[in-house]
């Protein structure tokens, strides 16, 4: 049976519809291999378990703090960007022509992605993570611009949530060990920290509409919504959303620093004294602020998170995502651990 996602995903039926249409062989293909482990295989399994590892991914740090993951698509080792923002994992035109693989424009697979309702995509015989080869996995065919790739780097395309939602499994980002862990979710909720830690903070996340994770936190004592964006390098607040939202900013002290050409905004900075997810936090955090020119009186409220907590500052982090519990584990990083989780039983071989 295909997992469902999360409830919020009815936030965005037709895309969530999608997801478990085109992972559900890859879907079954997993949970195959999950079914051989001796846990599963009991009849009276237990409420819940010891945390168990999966498999890993590799992470590589490109030249702008970004990473990207190692994985074999088909049997080609790719490097693909970890972007929690994308709406749909993506290859480059020149990685599906290296793979021998037919883009089609349009067509069953993406006529419910909005935005990509005629895109060229590839449906390509597997995708192997880790130690898992999973059979069929449908990939969308974009410029490296429209997935923010940077140029001139070795990335094949990139790697989003859908992937790990669609397969119902929790991860976490260990940048000690430069690893993305994939975890079964049977394990009892909270016992999920296997690294040693100094602090730790337990924040709930949920999905906004536009399939973000958004997560409350503080901002010199001030709470306030923040989006989790591995795909960019800084921090960034945009001011029209917090005034809409009624979030109050000291602005002594504030100086425009440039103007974003991508986006045509003005670029501010001014001093903050913390970043905090509870018990772990940033002192001094460096955060750009930005101010859209384009905005209109009379205009209905922007909607999202004001604050976009880049790759710079998550790297200073170990997080662990239990998507099933919708919370995360956040502690400091820097520290690897001693020893991981019991590992499921390997995989059958395809």
């Amino acid at each position: 049976m295909v997992r469902r996602p999360l409830a919020t995903l009815g936030q965005r039926k037709s895309l969530g519809d999608f997801m478990r249409a085109c992972f559900r062989g890859l879907a079954a293909g997993l949970l195959l291999t999950v079914a051989t482990s001796s846990a599963y295989a009991q009849t009276q399994a237990p409420a819940c378990g010891d945390l168990r590892k999966l498999t890993a991914l590799d992470m590589k740090n490109l030249a702008d703090g970004r990473i990207t993951l190692g994985v074999t698509i088909v049997d080609r080792p790719s490097q693909l960007m970890f972007d929690t923002t994308g709406d749909f994992r993506g290859l480059t035109p020149e990685t599906a022509t290296a793979l021998g693989a037919k883009p089609v424009k349009g067509g069953d697979l993406v006529k419910d992605i909005p935005g990509h309702e005629t895109a060229e995509n590839v449906l390509l015989p597997s995708v192997t993570l880790g130690g898992v080869k999973i059979p069929e996995a449908a990939f969308l065919v974009l410029s490296r611009k429209e997935m923010r790739l940077p140029d001139g780097a070795n990335v094949d395309g990139r790697f989003t949530l859908d992937t790990l939602l669609s397969l119902g499994l929790d991860f976490d980002l260990d940048f000690a060990a430069n690893q993305m862990g994939l975890f079964l979710q049977d394990h009892c909720e909270g016992k999920v920290v296997y690294w040693p830690s100094t602090a730790l903070s337990i924040l709930p996340f949920a999905f906004d509409t536009a399939f973000r994770i958004n997560i409350p936190v503080k901002l010199d004592g001030q709470v306030v919504t923040a989006v989790l964006d591995t795909s960019v390098t800084d921090n960034t607040l945009d001011l029209d959303v917090a005034k809409d939202i009624g979030l109050t900013l000291a602005l002594d002290g504030m100086k425009k620093v440039g103007t974003d050409s991508s986006t045509g905004k003005d670029v501010y900075e001014q001093p903050f004294k913390m970043l905090s997810f509870d018990d772990v936090g940033f002192s001094n955090p460096q955060i750009k602020l930005l101010r859209s020119k384009s905005r209109k009186p009379g205009l209905p409220p922007l909607t999202g998170a004001p604050l976009v907590i880049g790759i710079n500052s998550i790297k200073k982090l170990h997080i662990f995502f239990a998507v099933r519990e919708q919370r995360l584990y956040i502690t400091p990083g820097g520290v690897a651990a001693a020893a991981a989780p019991a590992p499921a039983t390997a995989p059958a071989k395809q």
